[in-house]
């Protein structure tokens, strides 16, 4: 919402302010600084937070980690706010691992204590039976990133490719038509320097910030709802819920021409995608056991983050060669991931 929204007020503006012979501030480059103010400013609202309880115990500050959890256990339960002695916990210890890793520490050894902790966190996820449950988690995500990172990066672009065609768009036309149309028009071999130049328009619609801010208030929504239901349904079934919605609306996409439903189709992909990584690292925490469930989590998002990076890459590349076979294909991983689901263990798996 944020982004579509200041996106909307500074590209709408056409100035420029030279600096030097050949650099030119314009617009789009504000536009790049004030989006990253939101990180600035949560990057100074993380030095207001309370440490980690687990860091404190392993430098030994085991009142502080209590006080935080009791900090915690007040803001979950309202009621209990008024009674000093409602939290029972009173004292806290390590796991056996985090106090070898601590005495490493103290010893001076840290490279070590931090390489073998690695090395005893990931080795236990590739052994059976939790490299299958690993290798269907980062197959999971794979997907919902592709769809959430890879072809929403590309939303907006799609949005203005399709509203630029003006009431063509809205009849007779489908969405691959229109993004092959306009590929083939631009790589035209008898197109002068010329043509070229004025098929580059760089002109944003209206529309495309209008859907994108669209899609920001419906994954606001979602993601309220998704919290809300997600201990009263089994995991599983919203997975397989999500992902199906995700791909048939990429299927539909095919076959749609209207503008306004595409728009709607391509948010609801997007969206249904994002929110199955929040239940993939749902199930991830379910899944593994706590010696090495941090690790898991770090793994199987590392895995969809670079998956979102290649995506990111690869679709556009894609859409123009083969639009219709591009989006049967992240259907049809959509899909896998929804099969695959109904491979994922119960949550009650043994320590290793």
């Amino acid at each position: 919402i944020y982004v579509s929204l200041v996106g909307w007020w500074i590209l709408s503006y056409d100035w420029a302010w030279t600096i030097g012979e050949s650099f030119q501030f314009k617009p789009w480059r504000l536009l790049f600084i004030v989006n990253t103010l939101p990180a600035f400013l949560n990057g100074i609202a993380f030095c207001f937070c309370p440490e980690s309880p687990k860091f404190l115990l392993s430098q030994g500050r085991k009142e502080e980690a209590l006080e935080v959890l009791r900090m915690v256990h007040r803001i979950n339960n309202p009621s209990a706010r008024s009674d000093e002695g409602a939290y029972e916990v009173t004292k806290l210890r390590l796991d056996p691992e985090d106090m070898i890793a601590r005495d490493r520490l103290e010893q001076g050894g840290e490279s070590v204590g931090l390489f073998r902790s690695m090395v005893q966190q990931t080795v236990p996820i590739l052994k059976v039976p939790f490299l299958w449950y690993f290798i269907i988690c980062c197959v999971h995500n794979i997907g919902a990133f592709a769809i959430y990172g890879g072809l929403g990066l590309w939303f907006p672009d799609i949005m203005n490719q399709i509203y630029s065609q003006g009431e063509s768009a809205t009849v007779g036309q489908k969405v691959c038509d229109i993004l092959q149309s306009n590929s083939s028009s631009r790589s035209s071999p008898s197109s002068t320097l010329m043509e070229e130049f004025e098929l580059c328009d760089d002109e944003v619609k209206f529309e495309t910030f209008f859907y994108t801010m669209v899609m920001g208030i419906f994954a606001a929504l979602y993601a309220i709802i998704t919290s809300a239901i997600l201990g009263r349904f089994d995991q599983k079934v919203m997975m397989v819920f999500n992902c199906t919605v995700a791909g048939v609306c990429g299927i539909a996409l095919q076959f749609i021409a209207n503008s306004y439903a595409v728009a709607i189709l391509f948010c609801f992909e997007i969206v249904f995608s994002g929110y199955c990584v929040l239940l993939v690292n749902a199930n991830v925490v379910a899944i593994f056991p706590t010696n090495v469930r941090a690790m898991a989590v770090a793994l199987t998002n590392m895995v969809g983050r670079l998956s979102c990076f290649v995506a990111s890459a690869v679709i556009g590349l894609l859409m123009i060669q083969n639009c219709p076979v591009t989006f049967y294909m992240l259907s049809a991983l959509l899909f896998l991931c929804a099969g695959l689901t109904f491979c994922s263990p119960k949550s009650d798996m043994p320590e290793i």
